[in-house]
């Protein structure tokens, strides 16, 4: 409608779970109850853009339910500017998200490491603001949504079998950047290439 933005998977159906409060952060048994919330009412891809440095048992349980249902949780890596783990994102089950610029380098703040899956666009994304507005952030959280919106159409696709069909495609067909197996493991997501 030449208004605001738009998605990654344009045709795809959201279904939303508040999973945070308005000041951006819950107790981690919240976020939990959400990504349980979200398998439960039948979603293919949980996008969750909020993580900590805490691993907590709640979330892993959450994660491994919504795996054992079919679904594939998202997250982002942090923006920590380091390796150091960031939770949800390092549990086993997740895709983890880190952030690159415009110019295939990763974004100066992304985390980074053997355990983040994928990168994705996160640096001046054009997205949504509080009171109606549009403006440009940065950050793995914006990077996420992107990843997310390609595994949906990998799972619109003729390749969306499985959730682990879909996630090892995600990883299969991402583009080999420079970083590729030491800031992230795959590479950056190519959703042309995907479907």
């Amino acid at each position: 409608n030449a208004q605001g933005i738009a998605g990654a998977c344009p045709e795809c159906q959201l279904i939303i779970a508040k999973g945070l409060g308005d000041n951006g952060s819950a107790p981690d048994a919240t976020l939990g109850q959400a990504i349980i919330w979200a398998a439960d009412s039948g979603a293919k891809v949980i996008n969750v853009s909020a993580g900590g440095p805490d691993a907590n048992q709640t979330q892993q349980e959450a994660v491994n339910y919504a795996w054992s249902k079919g679904s594939i949780v998202v997250a982002a890596a942090g923006n920590e500017a380091n390796s150091s783990n960031n939770y949800p994102a390092s549990f086993p089950n997740v895709v983890s998200v880190g952030a690159i610029d415009n110019r295939n380098q990763k974004s100066i703040f992304s985390t980074y490491g053997n355990w983040v899956d994928v990168t994705s666009p996160g640096t001046d994304i054009y997205s949504t603001l509080p009171g109606n507005k549009y403006g440009f952030l940065s950050g793995t959280s914006m990077a996420t949504p992107i990843a997310s919106g390609v595994v949906g159409l990998i799972w619109a696709s003729e390749h969306g079998t499985s959730h682990t069909a879909v996630a090892k495609r995600l990883c299969d067909t991402s583009d080999k950047i420079a970083g590729t197996g030491t800031y992230f493991i795959c590479g950056r997501i190519n959703a042309f290439k995907a479907v």
